[in-house]
């Protein structure tokens, strides 16, 4: 398997956990087509696929099925994968597999191949490289699809959704922040992320009660002093509707 250098400036860089998990989709999805059993059906996994149920990858990975969910999510809208579900089971695909695993690495001698040999000099004999020009047009190829991909918007309303919050949540939070004229900027969000971990472990509180407390409040923003006044969530119910403060996305009124 290949990794670009270009991975450095892609976002899943910065998270070594989704890192782990994505470089292990990876390694699991078949470098060639084959076919599995699956109770009584025989499944077709082709090249660049892997067949992994939601509760097969929250063992594997000790997490909870949500995350799984959002984690998947997230590689589909940076076009990383794609997923299609059955009833007993989901089929993902590497998108761009190739790049991943080129089809020359399969083909190539392990005992002639330099490329394989650990203690070789790769630029000692260029000539020992039959596809030369073929593997340098790809590699350029290459290479630019990972610079689209790490010169990506970033998105504040996608980063919230990949930390648990609801999509509407994050929507309605994002028009109280820009109704309070702050910024939706990686830096912002970096802060957000840090008081979502420091609250959630004092008052054992989700990232999407936390931001849907921001939003009921009309909070631009979430700071662990915010809540030293609210009771940690069993001592009572944060969310029963009360008096002038009930969850309406539709009824919200931003100060």
């Amino acid at each position: 398997m290949r990794l670009h250098r270009g991975i450095e400036s892609h976002w899943i860089w910065e998270d070594p956990v989704k890192l782990k998990w994505w470089l292990g989709l990876l390694l699991m999805a078949n470098w060639e087509e084959k076919k599995v059993l699956v109770g009584s059906t025989i499944v077709v996994i082709k090249r660049g696929q892997l067949l992994a149920s939601n509760k097969y990858l929250m063992d594997k990975w000790g997490v909870c099925t949500h995350t799984v969910r959002n984690f998947l999510r997230l590689l589909e809208m940076d076009d990383m994968i794609t997923q299609t579900a059955y009833p007993k089971y989901n089929i993902i695909t590497i998108c761009n597999y190739d790049k991943y695993q080129p089809i020359d690495d399969l083909n190539a001698d392990p005992n002639t191949d330099h490329y394989n040999d650990p203690n070789s000099d790769h630029s000692a004999d260029p000539s020992a490289d039959p596809n030369k020009e073929y593997n340098k047009q790809r590699s350029k190829e290459v290479e630019k699809r990972d610079t689209d991909v790490s010169q990506k918007k970033f998105s504040f309303k996608n980063e919230l959704i990949a930390l648990g919050v609801d999509e509407q949540v994050a929507n309605d939070w994002i028009m109280v922040r820009k109704n309070k004229k702050l910024s939706q900027t990686q830096t912002a969000f970096n802060h957000t992320k840090k008081n979502i971990e420091t609250i959630s472990s004092t008052h054992n509180l989700s990232a999407n009660e936390i931001i849907r407390t921001a939003v009921e409040r009309s909070w631009g923003g979430v700071e662990p002093d915010f809540f030293k006044n609210i009771p940690a969530k069993g001592q009572q119910d944060l969310f029963s509707p009360t008096q002038n403060e009930s969850y309406s996305p539709a009824g919200i009124k931003y100060q």
